[in-house]
Formats: structure tokens, C-alpha cells, sequence
């Protein structure tokens, strides 16, 4: 006789508790994803994207701590945003822009 073993899914603190993640393009595809997973390891989500009404509904799903509606690709936009909130920038962004 067999004894089969019982495995369930192993139980591990979250790995981004307490952190706060920027997400560029986070209202939709990879970046809503990668949201919804930051989230799930206790992260809390700041998202970016261009189109408002789409980020909005992101912005709810993954309750984000805050949105910007702009395009990435204007580094001058990029650049206020970063300076703006403070809870977004971490040492690395404290005084230039992360490009």
C-alpha cells in the first residue's frame, strides 16, 4: 500500500510589502499585470499610462496609490511627474530623472 503525499501551495511573506512600485504603461497588458502581482506581494502601485478612462480602471482594479495620465516617452512630462510625488521616488530617483 501507498501513502500518497498531501503538497499544497507553500505560504510566504510578501516580498514587496511596505514598497511602493512605478509602473510605466500600467493600465493595460504587461504592466497591469505586473500591477496586479506587485500588489499580491503587499506593494503599493503607482500607475502611468496615456490613456486616462484605461488607467482609471486599472488605477481601481489594483487600487494604485496614484496615476499619471502622460506619454513616457516625454521625458519632460516623465520628469515633473517624478518630482511631484514624492512617495514614487526612491533613492536612486531623489534629484534626476531614472533614464
Amino acid at each position: 500500500m501507498s501513502t500518497a503525499v498531501s503538497t499544497s501551495p507553500k505560504q510566504h511573506e510578501p516580498a514587496l510589502t511596505g514598497q511602493t512600485v512605478v509602473l510605466l504603461g500600467g493600465s493595460a497588458g504587461i504592466g497591469l499585470e505586473t500591477a496586479r502581482l506587485a500588489r499580491e506581494e503587499g506593494a503599493h502601485v503607482v500607475l502611468v499610462g496615456r490613456n486616462a478612462e484605461r488607467l482609471e480602471r486599472a488605477a481601481r482594479e489594483v487600487d494604485a496609490r496614484s496615476t499619471g495620465v502622460l506619454d513616457a516617452t516625454d521625458f519632460a512630462a516623465l520628469a515633473r511627474f517624478f518630482e511631484e510625488r514624492p512617495e514614487s521616488a526612491g533613492p536612486s530617483l531623489l534629484g534626476r530623472p531614472p533614464w
